[in-house]
C-alpha cells in the first residue's frame, strides 16, 4: 500500500504464498561467477508446494519448498527436490529471516543450491541472490511490510566480543536519535545464542558461511496482528570485522546500524538511487556511511512508530492500540569526562522511584544507586572508586529508561 503521507514513498514488502515474511539484511553483492562457483547444484524448475513447520526444539520455523526440476545446469539430483529455507508461519506464530528468497507455488525459477546432511534436502546458496527471479527491487526511500512492535521500546542483550559492545551500542543509538517515539535499550550481556525463540532479543556472532550474508536478523511475530514478539541479530564471523572502519574489513557499527533498522522493522532497499540510505541492502569493506541515518531511514521509522509533537505528546502512531510514552526520556552527565564526581540531569515522563546502574564495557554492573525522582531534576553520582575507562550509565524509572556514556578520566 502507499503511504497517505507521501505518495512518492511506497510502504510495501512482497510476501510469498506461504506467508514467509522477509526483511532482507545487508549482504555482499555476488557476481554470477561467484554464485556458480559456490553452488553445488544449479537447477531450473517449478515450485510445486510448500510446508512450514517447527524444528524439534520448537525454537525456529523452517519451510520446505518442493521443486519439480526440468533442467540441471550444474550437478545432478532427483527431479523432485526439497529446498529448505528458514522462516514461515505455523498457527499463530510466524518467523521472518533476513536474506532468504521468496517462493510462490506455480512459479518458474532457477536456484543455486548446496547440499545438506540429508541427501534429499538442499539449501539456497547466497540467500535471496541464489534464486532467479529474485526479490523485487525497492526503488523508494524506505520499505515496510506492516510488522512492528506493539510497544515503545525493546531491550537487546549482546553476546559479542567486549570490543564490539560500544559499536553495537552506538548502532542502536542512531535510531534512538531519529525522532521516533520508539527506543532500543541495551539490557546487558548474555550467554544466550541466536537465533533462538527464547523471549530474549540477542545480538550474537557466529559463522554463517561464505554465501555473502554479512549479518542476519530474525524476528518472530503474531500472524494475525503482525506484532513482533522477539528479534535476534547475528554477525557473520566468516568475514573479517573491524570496529574502526579499517580498509579491508567490514565495520561493526556500520552493519549494526543497518541491522537495528530491521529490529524496527524496516526492509532493505536495492535500487541505485538508495545507495546513501542506511537501509541500502549491500555493504562494502571499509564502509562507515551506514552509521548515520539518511532522510528515508528517518522518515520510515517515524512513519511506523510516530513522533513527539512540540508539546511533548506523541503523535502519528502507526496503529491504534499502541501505548506511546507521554514524554521524551533524557539523561545527561556533567562533567563528562569526569574525575569521579558527576551530576546526572534527567527528564522523565513522571515522578517516582528510580535507580541508577553503571556498567563497564563487559556489561557488568560496577555501581548502583536508588533515588526518588521528580519529573526532571539532578542527582549526584560518586564514581570516584571506578578506574579510568568508558562506562554506561542507565536510569530506570518504572517502564522508562535513559542511557548515557560516561568517561572516567583522571
Amino acid at each position: 500500500m502507499k503511504s497517505s503521507k507521501n505518495p512518492k514513498i511506497l510502504a510495501v514488502a512482497v510476501l510469498c504464498v506461504a506467508m514467509m515474511g522477509i526483511a532482507p539484511a545487508v549482504t555482499i553483492e555476488l557476481s554470477p561467477a561467484e554464485l556458480q562457483d559456490g553452488a553445488s547444484l544449479i537447477v531450473s524448475g517449478t515450485v510445486s508446494g510448500m510446508k512450514s513447520q517447527w524444528d524439534e526444539n520448537h525454537s525456529m520455523i523452517y519451510t520446505d519448498v518442493s521443486v519439480l526440476a526440468n533442467d540441471f545446469a550444474k550437478g545432478q539430483a532427483r527431479r523432485q527436490l526439497v529446498v529448505r529455507v528458514p522462516g514461515g508461519e505455523v498457527g499463530e506464530i510466524g518467523v521472518a529471516v533476513s536474506d532468504m528468497p521468496q517462493f510462490a507455488v506455480g512459479e518458474q525459477t532457477t536456484l543455486y543450491l548446496t547440499a545438506t546432511a540429508d541427501p534429499s534436502v538442499f539449501e539456497v546458496f547466497g540467500g535471496y541472490q541464489g534464486k532467479t527471479p529474485g526479490n523485487p527491487q525497492t526503488d523508494h526511500t524506505w520499505s515496510y511490510s506492516g510488522y512492528h512492535w506493539n510497544a515503545t521500546y525493546v531491550y537487546y542483550y549482546d553476546n559479542v566480543l567486549s570490543s564490539w559492545q560500544w559499536p553495537v551500542y552506538y548502532a542502536k543509538t542512531a535510531w534512538n536519535n531519529a525522532g521516533s517515539i520508539f527506543r532500543i535499550w541495551r539490557g546487558g550481556t548474555t550467554t544466550r545464542t541466536a537465533p533462538v525463540r527464547d523471549n530474549y532479543n540477542v545480538v550474537y556472532r557466529k559463522s554463517l558461511g561464505s554465501g555473502g550474508i554479512l549479518a542476519q536478523t530474525t524476528y518472530w511475530y503474531y500472524t494475525t496482528s503482525k506484532h513482533v514478539i522477539e528479534c535476534d541479530m547475528v554477525y557473520n564471523t566468516y568475514y573479517a570485522w573491524s570496529t574502526s572502519g579499517a580498509a579491508g574489513y567490514y565495520d561493526v557499527q556500520n552493519i549494526g546500524t543497518h541491522e537495528f533498522g530491521h529490529f524496527l522493522v524496516l526492509n532493505d532497499l536495492y535500487d541505485s538511487d538508495a545507495t546513501e540510505q542506511t537501509m541500502y541492502g549491500y555493504g562494502a569493506k571499509g564502509e562507515t556511511k551506514k552509521r548515520t541515518l539518511a532522510s528515508g531511514d528517518i522518515y520510515g521509522i517515524k512513519y511506523i512508530y510516530g513522533t513527539f509533537d512540540n508539546s511533548g505528546s506523541a503523535g502519528g502512531v502507526a496503529e491504534a492500540g499502541m501505548e506511546p510514552a507521554a514524554a521524551a526520556v533524557a539523561l545527561r552527565a556533567f562533567p563528562n569526562p569526569s574525575a569521579g564526581q558527576t551530576v546526572l540531569s534527567y527528564s522523565l515522563p513522571k515522578a517516582g522511584s528510580a535507580s541508577i546502574r553503571v556498567s563497564d564495557v563487559s556489561g557488568a554492573t560496577v555501581l548502583a544507586k536508588s533515588f526518588q525522582a521528580a519529573r526532571s531534576g539532578k542527582v549526584s553520582l560518586d564514581a570516584s572508586a571506578l578506574v579510568n575507562g568508558v562506562y554506561l550509565v542507565r536510569v530506570d524509572a518504572g517502564d522508562f529508561s535513559a542511557e548515557q556514556k560516561l568517561v572516567i578520566q583522571r
